[in-house]
This record gives structure tokens, sequence and C-alpha cells, in this order.
């Protein structure tokens, strides 16, 4: 049996074992790390456009209606919260000189995209709308014989009222309209639809945990003496100076700010390139925790809110799939909210991706939000029948083809309506019925 004194040495010993395991695996991601600094970014990742591949349908199927759930494209920050974390701070330490040359261009893109984004907070950017526009005409290229249906020509959208999905449901209508202006395109919002595309829950505890989770990271994997030199000419006279932070707090916050900056325009300036690679992937890693404990499954979150805002939005898909099935003039229905509502669902089904249960510290090795839940992630159901009347479902998962593990598809990805149904209405349980 070890004493006090031996039980703290080992203590020591499996900490510094720890933390060098932690810096090697960062050092290795690091060095494929370089193609894409903004894997960084989570759910601030700009649309991926995937290679477009199909599986060929069953002989005799053909598609005639589609499900989709779209988050809003790319947009401006929500709000002045995350300047307010960041700019005060520079500007005291640019007042006192102890900003250097990097931290002064830091302070300076800070200004540029505060400036941009001004009256325009949370609304979406250029980019949104062309990520919602090669959406829609995807779909349309992809799929047009569900858009050439005599007896269906009504495309039914719903909204959250907040402004920047109604604008990404207009932009993804320009090219279905343009491709077939014989469509009955028709457009709904308002706040009943926040609340079935976003429903609402109480967050709270589920933030106790992202702080803790974040905040044990940030002074984990944020080297305040090798980072903080970039920007400050003094760390430890810069630490004195902000107030309500320490070092590796400001410069994650400083990240958390930027990271979304692909978002505004291709022009923008690269507050990133400060960051080494092994660095970006330290503060992705970091940035993933809320992501994951909101919008996925994690051990930490036990699924709770997939429960919660997801179980709306599949009730929602299982109800008008039944319409569409059954007969009636709709080829498709077309949802625009946030990741909120889009991760939740995948979640509560567990689409191939969002079917573990990472803990949050480690969420970004199994659940990465970049790629998991960038700017206009979406949902698609793809539903195809034949003369018999048996329907079959392909989903697409950000316009890939993916599986639900827990379920046996009927062949490669797709799968027999009413299996996929049966599975739906099951983990609906008695909210089937609400």
């Amino acid at each position: 049996m070890l004493g006090d004194k031996g039980r703290i040495i080992y203590i020591c010993i499996m900490k510094k074992i720890r933390n060098f395991i932690c810096l090697v695996l960062v050092f290795l991601a690091g060095i494929a790390y370089g193609q894409d600094s903004y894997r960084s970014a989570g759910n601030h990742h700009t649309y991926i456009v995937p290679e477009f591949k199909a599986t060929k349908a069953p002989a005799g199927y053909k598609p005639f209606y589609v499900s989709h759930y779209g988050r809003h494209g790319s947009r401006y920050h929500i709000g002045t919260s995350a300047y307010a974390r960041v700019l005060p701070q520079l500007d005291s330490l640019h007042e006192r000189g102890l900003l250097t040359a990097g931290g002064e261009d830091m302070r300076g893109i800070v200004k540029w995209m505060m400036d941009a984004q001004e009256g325009t907070e949370g609304i979406l950017t250029q980019v949104g709308s062309r990520e919602h526009q090669g959406i829609g005409r995807r779909l349309y290229e992809h799929y047009p014989a569900i858009f050439k249906q005599k007896d269906r020509q009504v495309v039914v959208c719903i909204a959250s009222s907040v402004q920047r999905c109604i604008q990404s449901m207009a932009n993804f209508c320009l090219p279905l309209n343009s491709e077939a202006p014989d469509l009955d395109i028709r457009m709904f919002t308002g706040q009943k639809y926040f609340s079935l595309l976003a429903h609402p829950f109480d967050r709270t505890e589920f933030y106790r945990t992202i702080d803790a989770v974040t905040d044990s990271l940030v002074h984990e994997l944020i080297d305040p003496e090798i980072t903080g030199k970039k920007f400050f000419t003094d760390v430890r006279l810069a630490s004195d100076v902000i107030k309500g932070q320490d070092i590796p707090t400001l410069i994650y916050n400083i990240f958390a700010l930027s990271n979304i900056a692909k978002c505004f325009e291709s022009d923008a300036p690269d507050p990133l390139k400060y960051f080494s690679d092994g660095e970006l992937d330290a503060l992705g890693r970091i940035f993933n925790v809320e992501n994951c404990c909101l919008y996925a499954n994690s051990f930490e979150n036990g699924g709770l809110p997939a429960e919660i805002a997801g179980k709306p939005v599949l009730k929602d898909i299982v109800d008008k799939a039944d319409a569409a099935v059954a007969g009636n003039d709709k080829c498709a229905d077309l949802r625009f909210g946030h990741d909120s509502g889009i991760g939740p669902v995948l979640a509560l089904i567990k689409v191939e991706g969002y079917d573990k249960f990472p803990h949050l510290a480690d969420s970004f090795d199994v659940w990465p939000a970049w790629k998991y839940l960038p700017m206009g992630s979406n949902l698609q159901l793809i539903f195809y029948h034949n003369r018999k009347g048996d329907v079959l479902v392909k989903i697409l998962r950000n316009e890939e083809e993916t599986t639900i593990p827990a379920v046996p598809p009927f062949y490669g990805p797709y799968y027999r309506w009413s299996d996929l149904r049966a599975y739906f209405v099951s983990i609906l349980g008695d909210f089937r019925n609400n």
C-alpha cells in the first residue's frame, strides 16, 4: 500500500504522463491538419460540398418525395458578446504597449469583424446564401424526377422565425423555382415553427458541465507562454492587466471569436493564421465540447437533448411522410432551422456518426462538429416507390448517403419505409400521440 507521500508522487507522475500523451496526440493530429485549419471551427465551419456518389436504386423504383431538414447557412456572430470578451482586453493591452505585431494585427482583425457585422448580427452572409442555393440546386439536379410529377407539384417549406432561417429557405427555393417554375412552392414561418424546429429546453445543467470540461481543457491544452508570446510582449504583465480572465482563457476566447471568419466572405482576413496546426487542434477539441453536449449524444448529456429537441422534428417527419406515401399532392417537405434542431434529430435516430456517446473531452475524435454539424447541415430522406406501391427510403446526411446502424437496410443505403417507420415510431413512444 502507498503512503500519503507515495500517493502524491504517483498522482503527479500519472498527471505528467497524461499531459505528455495529450501533447503527443495534438502533435500527431496537427501533422495532417494543415489542409483545413478551419476544422477547428466546429459548428462555425462553412458547409462542405461532398463529391456526389449515388447508389443506384433497385430496379423499378423511382423517387417521388423528399423530406428535408436543413440548418441555416453561414452567418455572422449572434450578438456582440463574443467581441465583448475579447476586444476590451486587447484594447487595454494595446494602450499599455503589451501587444506584439501579431497581437496588434489580431486586434485589427477583431475590429474588422465587428465592423463587418454591425447591424447584421446573426444574419445570413452571402456565403450562407450561396450554400443554400447550392444545396437546393443539387437536390433538383440529383433527383429531378421528384419535381416533375404532374400529380405532385406542391413543395411545403417551413422555417424558424429567426431571420437567417427564412433567408436560407428563400435561397434554397430559388433554384427549384428556376428549374421547375410550375412547382407550387408554399413558405411558412412563425414562432410555432421555431418551437417545432428548435424545441427549447433548460440548458442550465448542460452549460455547467460544458463550462467545467472546457475550463479544464483550456488550462491543460493551452500553454500561455508559447501561444501567449505570439500576441503579448510580456505574458506575465499582460496577465496582470486583463481582468476577469487569465491568459489561456483569453487566448481561447480570441480563437472562439475568430473561427467564424470564413463564414463572412472569401476576402475576410484570416485570424487563425497565428495558430499552429497543433494549437488549432487543441483549440478545436475545446470548442467541440459545447457542440457535442448540446447537439449530439455524449456520455455526460445521456442523450437528453436528442430526446427533447429531436422528437418534435421526428414526429413531423413521420406524419408528413405518411401523408405523402398514402397519396397527396406534395413532392417535398422542406424544413429550415438550427443546429439545435438538426443535431438532436440526427442524434435521436442515431445515423452513422451520431450513434456513439463519447466523453465530451474526447468528442473531437469521435464526433467532430466541423464534419457532422457545419453551417447548412442537413438530413434528406429520399422516398422511392414502384408500381406495386412498395416504398424505399434513402438517407442522406449533408447530401451523402448514410445508414442507421441499428436498422438493417434493404439494400445499400436503401431502407423499406415500413422498417424505418417502425424504428422511428419505437423511438417516439408515447410522444407519437402528443
